[in-house]
């Protein structure tokens, strides 16, 4: 999704910095935290299934979940420019899977 609506991933750059660029319309911000939330819920109710299924260990999903979406985010950012992409060595999709891949590990059911 990234890789085709990178201009979509701006207004995480815009709520973020509005000291910079102004304040953005409480409207504009509400419907974005909506979706957010909505977006959250979504991981969350998933992480829960898994739970329930015993394929992870319990845990605090809604906080897993929050930690998934600021990982995959700081990890958007780091497409951003030259700069951050030659520091990351890695093609954005390995660095992705690398992270998802060692937060589940983390979330295994020990057995």
């Amino acid at each position: 999704h990234w890789r085709n609506h990178q201009a979509y991933f701006q207004i995480f750059w815009a709520i973020d910095n509005q000291a910079m660029i102004g304040r953005l319309p409480s409207t504009v911000i509400e419907e974005v935290l909506k979706l957010w939330e909505e977006s959250l819920a979504i991981v969350s109710e998933t992480l829960e299934r898994g739970v329930r299924d015993g394929e992870f260990a319990p845990c605090d999903t809604w906080a897993v979940a929050n930690i998934l979406w600021t990982v995959a985010n700081g990890i958007i950012q780091s497409d951003g420019t030259e700069a951050r992409r030659r520091i990351r060595r890695s093609p954005l999709e390995d660095l992705f899977a690398k992270a998802i891949g060692l937060i589940f590990e983390g979330l295994k059911h020990p057995s």
